[in-house]
């Protein structure tokens, strides 16, 4: 019989963020079946017992301010994860620390070789903040293949706004290439990028798609959707997610143009989820409003509610929201960037379009919606499709096989 696994997951947050929510439904799944799991997180959002928070050390503060912002050395500015490493039980007598984000001001991957010492290390980036000098996604950028330098997003989000990702680049390839480690992603894309870099060569890359409660998000009539939202039955919605924070990455305002722009007989509503709920938007069609979603459940609604998930991310891995609306038996027009790709089976389970393209999405949302009966008949398969592929259970399965085999070949190795 395999003995209890101890297992430190090591993420941002818990709750807050795709990536955290993913890492977060894996370690509870995980705990459900019996093994010994906690969470390490920058900010804890959550009560439950088995997540730890990350405390700073007098002055750090500070300190990370000068370090990041003033001279752009932005991962290895706090000192207290070598605290935390060396002597909090979460990371003490581990079998595996499992690490997803490690940027997200919080962290220290110096700490990295230490950790690899005591424990089997499996990593899942969420993003290309690995391959490149301190950027979350490339976009059109190529620099991250060879040498990073003159940064074109200095002072966005991941970057300080000092220029010092050829340091951080030559760091990260050093730390992470030497670094024993399993990689894990959810995309075929992200696998490929990892593959081209110097820190990637010679790891073992597995893929492990993402994977939701499809017991949750499953599908429910449109009719009793929307009568719990209070929303018309007779118009064909359009759903759009808004970031907590301007984010030009997510493509709102391109969505957002495309819909003004639309030459539609059909009757629309908008629904606008997320963002702070100070945002004013005019668009020619009624908007319901909704800030803030207080739980899956209540997500699930507004899946459900919609005929159509519109996700115009300019850069992308493997956004949960598209698996959560296929889940749903909602289609999804998304833009064909990364792992999206991957997700989008045209006129199946939804359409892709090209990037930023206004004219584009406009055509293929007026295409989408002019037959509002191949909508319903997509639904069922999609969902179908979706709940199969995408059911947390087999991603649980998957990890769990993971660790297994990775633990068991370390045993042999000591034999």
């Amino acid at each position: 019989m395999d003995h209890k696994m101890k297992i430190t997951h090591l993420n941002t947050h818990d709750l807050i963020g795709g990536a955290e929510r993913a890492s977060y439904n894996l370690c509870q799944g995980l705990r459900e079946v019996g093994e010994d799991v906690n969470l390490f997180v920058g900010k804890k959002v959550s009560q439950q017992p088995w997540i730890y928070e990350r405390s700073l050390r007098r002055g750090e503060g500070k300190l990370y301010w000068y370090l990041h912002y003033k001279w752009g050395l932005t991962e290895t500015c706090f000192l207290s994860p070598f605290y935390d490493v060396l002597t909090h039980s979460a990371f003490l007598g581990r079998d595996i620390i499992h690490i997803h984000n490690l940027h997200g001001s919080y962290w220290n991957f110096l700490t990295l070789p230490i950790l690899s010492r005591r424990s089997r290390i499996v990593f899942t980036p969420h993003d290309e903040w690995p391959n490149t000098g301190d950027c979350a996604y490339t976009y059109s950028c190529q620099k991250w293949k060879a040498e990073c330098g003159d940064c074109p997003q200095v002072g966005n989000y991941a970057l300080g706004f000092k220029d010092r990702t050829y340091v951080n680049k030559k760091l990260k390839d050093m730390v992470l290439g030497s670094c024993p480690m399993t990689v894990v992603v959810e995309s075929k894309w992200l696998k490929d990028q990892i593959a081209k870099t110097r820190w990637g060569k010679n790891k073992q890359i597995e893929v492990i798609p993402n994977g939701v409660d499809v017991e949750l998000f499953r599908p429910m009539s449109k009719e009793e959707a929307r009568g719990r939202l209070n929303i018309d039955n007779r118009k064909i919605w359009l759903l759009v997610f808004l970031p907590r924070v301007e984010d030009p990455r997510k493509g709102v305002r391109e969505t957002l143009s495309a819909i003004r722009k639309l030459h539609s007989k059909n009757d629309i509503g908008v629904m606008l989820v997320g963002g702070d709920g100070k945002e004013e938007f005019i668009l020619p069609y009624e908007i319901y409003r909704k800030a803030q979603i207080s739980c899956n459940q209540e997500l699930r609604l507004h899946y459900c509610a919609a005929d159509v998930f519109i996700l115009g991310t300019k850069s992308d891995n493997q956004p949960l929201s598209v698996i959560e609306a296929m889940c749903c038996g909602t289609p999804v027009i998304a833009t064909q960037v990364g792992g999206v790709t991957e997700m989008i089976e045209e006129d199946f389970n939804g359409w892709l379009i090209s990037e930023s393209d206004i004219p584009i999405m406009e055509r293929t949302i007026v295409k989408a919606i002019s037959n509002p009966l191949h909508l319903r008949d997509m639904s069922s398969d999609c969902a179908k499709a979706a709940r199969e592929k995408y059911s947390l259970k087999k991603h649980i399965s998957a990890h769990i096989s993971l660790y297994r085999k990775l633990l068991n070949s370390e045993d042999s190795q000591r034999e």
